[in-house]
């Protein structure tokens, strides 16, 4: 797939969609990303055998068609992930409906390279192609404050731009 750049798109770049021939190195970058926040907050820490666990619920993740995940990958290796997923209101409510980072993780020697960021801007293209979407949120566990704030800043000019579009401002 495209690599997504803002509204631009460049072709053969290294973000694509993620496929089931790559369930073993998603696996392996959620399980390193879940270690990672497991030493920053317990709440992280994988129950007993859950590893075993991960590629059979990363594979459900990819048959759902209200969600997606895009990988970063270079010379064949998978270099990071986004999970990104729709979640539909109740039709109460004006928002109809809202999407949701859910997971972003970078191997850590690959981290700062604009890696994240490009994963981001690919769910993004996404979501704008999802009916009724006005906003994208990021879900964090306990990263960086500068992790924080590009996420946020990501998903508040995908928001504007949405917002924008449908002629609210």
């Amino acid at each position: 797939g495209p690599q997504l750049r803002g509204r631009e798109a460049l072709s053969a770049g290294p973000v694509r969609r993620a496929a089931a021939r790559d369930l073993g190195a998603l696996a392996l970058l959620y399980h390193a990303l879940l270690e990672h926040h497991a030493a920053l907050d317990p709440a992280f820490v994988l129950r007993a055998g859950a590893e075993t666990r991960l590629a059979p619920a990363l594979a459900r993740v990819l048959r759902d068609e209200d969600a997606a995940v895009f990988v970063w990958e270079e010379a064949g290796r998978v270099e990071g992930f986004c999970a990104v997923r729709l979640e539909r209101g109740a039709g109460l409510l004006a928002e109809a409906a809202r999407v949701e980072i859910t997971e972003l993780g970078v191997w850590p020697g690959r981290r700062r390279r604009g890696i994240g960021r490009e994963l981001v801007h690919a769910a993004c293209g996404w979501a704008a192609h999802r009916r009724g979407t006005s906003a994208i949120s990021a879900r964090m566990g306990p990263i960086s404050r500068s992790g924080a704030s590009r996420a946020r800043s990501a998903s508040s000019r995908w928001t504007q731009a949405s917002r924008n579009r449908a002629g609210r401002h």
